[in-house]
């Protein structure tokens, strides 16, 4: 973490505008007036991007108590410097109102960045094969049973385009150890054998109901493992220590603030993210306002109470001019996702596939994971709750479960909760109010 005073103060004043109090250049009559507001922070000689109504560019700017108490120039903010103000110079620098990332997943995230992270690179085999040996070959102390979990494996771009990969892919590494390798789009990994082994995956295993086993023409797991499927492999995977979630929330937040970002959601929230990044607010590391839209999923016999007696233990109550912990979201998966391979997401036409040089129907449509009936019930408990739904759904036939089940809240009579579909790659076109 970048802890020189400069770099502080600019974050605080970022940070500051998630909250802020502009009152302009007019707060102080006279210097002797404004010297009785006296700021914690001052800051000249920038560029300072206000995304007010004029899009108006000023030069300096003071903040006291985390809010920013004047924006103006050089001289104007002068006039708040005491004895105990903190002076930076910007020295020509842009400073501007922080970024809000309304869907990230810190934890995951963060882990991948300390671990084995293919950084979305575009792979061959053989290279693909080659970065998880490296990593093997580093951690080479935890054979034959350490598990290893990639990250940020970006399965659409192998090269040449269209390859697929398989368990056999990774079976001929140098290593004994159990593998599980994550696509960058969470819907989709990769396991070795041993991994399919220990999690008692064979070619009799059912598709569980929100996921799919790949198999192949005998019938056997590739090794591919769709949505919920994935949790048959992860569940078998040692859990994290609470200071391990502790490390991954510090290396996302690192990210997060040399990016710019302020304000976050964790969209698919555990406790174990909850309970690491109040951890941080409580060491005084929490560099950004955090919010959490905790997993509700089918399995989850009473959803609306788990989730407020998640926000009665960590949310910190009404927002300041700090960082600080919110739990006020809710998140739900209606489908997968449409990339090959997977072809997950739930869509009202079946997915095309190749014959003989042309593009024909199939039979796919992939999958809606909740009965309606019953995420309709769910969406009206919720809203009566006070607890705002994000909802995962790609696919156009996702996308329609998702906005029937809004309708229904808004014909409830609940009118301000924040009813959100996420992503939404596939929307089918409606000539009528949705939300009538």
């Amino acid at each position: 973490m970048d802890r020189t005073p400069a770099r502080r103060a600019v974050l605080a004043g970022i940070a500051a505008t998630a909250a802020m109090t502009v009152t302009g250049t007019g707060l102080a009559g006279s210097a002797e007036a404004a010297q009785a507001h006296e700021a914690d922070t001052v800051l000249l000689n920038g560029y300072i991007y206000t995304v007010d109504a004029r899009n108006s560019i000023k030069k300096a700017l003071a903040i006291t108590r985390g809010r920013i108490v004047h924006v103006g120039t050089d001289r104007s903010a002068s006039a708040y410097i005491g004895k105990r103000t903190q002076v930076v110079d910007l020295r020509g620098r842009l400073l501007m109102p922080g970024l809000h990332d309304g869907h990230i997943h810190p934890l995951s995230g963060g882990r991948g960045l300390l671990g084995l992270d293919f950084q979305y690179a575009p792979l061959t085999v053989a290279e693909f094969r080659a970065t998880i040996q490296a990593y093997l070959d580093t951690t080479a102390a935890q054979e034959p049973d350490g598990w290893v979990t990639g990250s940020h494996w970006y399965l659409q771009a192998m090269r040449p385009a269209g390859t697929k990969v398989t368990r056999a892919d990774l079976d001929t590494l140098t290593t004994r150890r159990p593998i599980l390798i994550s696509s960058s789009d969470g819907h989709t990994s990769l396991a070795n054998s041993r991994a399919l082994q220990l999690a008692g995956i064979t070619g009799s295993t059912p598709d569980p109901a929100t996921g799919t086993i790949e198999r192949d023409a005998t019938g056997e797991p590739t090794g591919i493992l769709q949505d919920g499927a994935q949790d048959l492999v992860r569940s078998k995977i040692p859990p994290a220590t609470a200071e391990d979630n502790v490390r991954y929330a510090e290396a996302a937040l690192a990210a997060l603030r040399a990016q710019g970002v302020t304000t976050f959601m964790d969209a698919a929230a555990s406790e174990g993210s909850l309970k690491a990044f109040t951890t941080l607010a409580e060491r005084g590391r929490l560099t950004a306002r955090a919010h959490f839209a905790v997993l509700v999923d089918l399995t989850d016999s009473r959803p609306v109470q788990r989730v407020k007696e998640l926000q009665g233990t960590y949310d910190t109550g009404r927002l300041r001019a700090a960082p600080d912990i919110h739990v006020r979201n809710t998140k739900m998966f209606l489908d997968g996702v449409l990339q090959y391979p997977a072809q997950t997401a739930g869509v009202l036409e079946p997915y095309l596939v190749h014959d003989h040089d042309h593009w024909v129907p199939g039979t796919n449509k992939g999958s809606v994971y909740w009965p309606p009936d019953r995420l309709n019930s769910l969406m009206k408990e919720l809203a009566a709750a006070g607890i705002d739904p994000h909802v995962h759904a790609i696919g156009d036939h996702a996308v329609r479960v998702a906005l029937d089940a809004y309708q229904g809240v808004r014909r409830a009579g609940y009118r301000s909760n924040r009813l959100t579909v996420a992503h939404a790659e596939l929307v089918p076109f409606f000539a009528h109010s949705w939300f009538g």
